[in-house]
């Protein structure tokens, strides 16, 4: 049941009338918090900070929720980009000093998975960015009205349950709008 409320999330963002930008920096920012280990201050600092920013949150939960079920097979690869960035002999002034300073410690980025993950998600932020915009813009301009016109749709939205959810859905839209004028 959690899966299929995900996908009902992710359609309804992609349905939305919501900027693509936004739908996109949500999955950035989710890939990017799936990617840190969450038992960190790092994890609890973006996760802050992005409610500050005009992102979706649901899409950004979504993919973040998602990307976490994923992460057993790529610690690995986290742990040896993490150690291959701390090893650096240029950085170890920066780090002894950086790590030393109060507070920071509680980030673990002392830690290669977190510094890994930490890395891989800035670095893969804006190529998401780029990548998923076009996506969404192309998925809206062409795919959602086959989707919609299509007789598997129709013969999925013509079933009892679902008719009755979505009368239910448009039901509550409608009263939830009347207490937002």
């Amino acid at each position: 049941m959690i899966v299929v409320n995900w996908l009902i999330k992710i359609f309804k963002a992609l349905n939305s009338n919501q900027h693509p930008l936004e739908i996109a920096e949500g999955i950035g920012f989710g890939i990017l918090l799936a990617l840190i280990p969450s038992n960190n201050l790092l994890w609890w600092m973006v996760f802050l900070i992005s409610f500050f920013l005009t992102i979706h949150q649901g899409m950004m939960i979504v993919v973040m929720a998602i990307g976490k079920l994923f992460m057993p097979f790529v610690d690995p690869m986290l742990d040896t980009l993490g150690y291959a960035l701390l090893t650096v002999s240029a950085l170890e002034d920066f780090y002894d000093s950086f790590f030393n300073m109060p507070l920071v410690p509680l980030l673990k980025l002392h830690n290669t998975v977190v510094m890994g993950g930490f890395a891989l998600g800035v670095l893969l932020y804006f190529p998401i960015l780029f990548v998923m915009v076009p996506v969404v813009r192309g998925y809206r301009k062409f795919v959602r009205e086959k989707i919609v016109q299509s007789k598997w749709f129709k013969a999925f939205t013509s079933t009892p349950l679902v008719a009755g959810l979505m009368k239910i859905y448009k039901s509550t839209t409608l009263i939830s709008s009347k207490f937002k004028s």
